[in-house]
């Protein structure tokens, strides 16, 4: 949805602000999250900026930071996100709740962390006049100031570029792409091969476009058995996402150190067809890919892993 091009981006923004934002910043600027959680947002809000900018997987003039994709659609960095929402439900409670507002700020005489963020926070607005670091001066501006003046710092802080950038993270949340590792499609024209910020992306792109397949395959047939390490994972598919797992390669590369016979060309292609009518099975049962029926179990009959039975 997120990449089709016949959706308007204000919808695609609207159904970011809905489906997504809605439940991953649920009620997170109530208190001041670690920046290890932050990395986890910003992770998923990057995913469908990304999607919704088409630059997914960089491009050929260089590559594409999470800055330049958030500018392309107009979209602020998630640290921008929740400064805003913390902001405005301070200013809330404070003309409203205070009492709850004192339990968030004090906590037995002592500024919590969440009082330092807010004051931090403050900091950042564009204001006639400078708050200074003492606590009490941003309790009376949010309890006093005028509704007008703040909603408009809180709006102006971000998109000022004089001030402060609305694309750039002001924590530790955003991971701008090092550009010394890039690795280039060998499938791609000569001029026109694409750079890939990781060998994940390298790896779909030449899957989707190239139609590369992986040669694992060849290893793997209608039993589900590792010819390797002997574990039954009772379908084809769950023993391919075996072996094709880059982070145990031991079973992957011992398939090609070893005497390993592998599958018949014709042989491929027929549990090929197979695997793809089970995934359209699984879609049209309305699951993302093809739910086991039973447990994994070693050579010796243990069970490994956990399955639907």
């Amino acid at each position: 949805m997120f990449g089709a091009p016949h959706i308007r981006l204000a919808l695609k923004l609207l159904f970011v602000t809905s489906l997504v934002l809605s439940r991953c910043n649920f009620n997170i600027h109530i208190f001041d999250p670690e920046p290890f959680l932050i990395k986890r947002l910003n992770r998923v809000h990057l995913r469908v900026v990304r999607r919704i900018a088409n630059k997914i997987n960089g491009v050929n003039e260089g590559l594409c930071t999470n800055q330049e994709a958030r500018r392309i659609i107009g979209v602020p960095s998630i640290d921008c996100i929740l400064t805003r929402a913390r902001i405005r439900y301070a200013v809330r409670l404070a003309r409203s709740d205070q009492l709850n507002l004192r339990s968030l700020i004090w906590n037995n005489g002592v500024p919590t962390k969440w009082a330092r963020r807010i004051k931090q926070d403050v900091k950042l607005l564009k204001l006639p006049f400078v708050i200074g670091d003492d606590l009490q001066e941003t309790w009376d501006w949010m309890c006093f100031a005028p509704m007008g003046q703040i909603t408009q710092a809180i709006e102006q802080i971000f998109w000022d570029t004089s001030v402060a950038d609305p694309f750039v993270e002001t924590g530790d949340g955003d991971s701008i792409p090092k550009t010394e590792t890039v690795f280039q499609c060998n499938f791609c024209d000569g001029d026109k091969a694409r750079q890939f910020i990781t060998l994940k992306a390298l790896q779909s792109h030449q899957r989707v476009v190239h139609k590369v397949l992986s040669p694992m395959r060849a290893y793997a047939d209608e039993s589900g058995t590792c010819p390797v390490c002997s574990t039954c994972f009772r379908s084809r598919l769950r023993l391919l996402a075996h072996l094709c797992d880059s982070r145990r390669p031991t079973c992957r590369d011992a398939c090609f150190s070893s005497n390993i016979i592998p599958l018949t060309e014709t042989r491929v292609v027929e549990l090929d067809k197979l695997d793809r009518l089970a995934r359209t099975e699984a879609r049209r049962a309305g699951h993302s890919h093809a739910i086991s029926r039973g447990h994994a179990f070693d050579s010796k009959g243990a069970v490994v892993g956990r399955a639907i039975e």
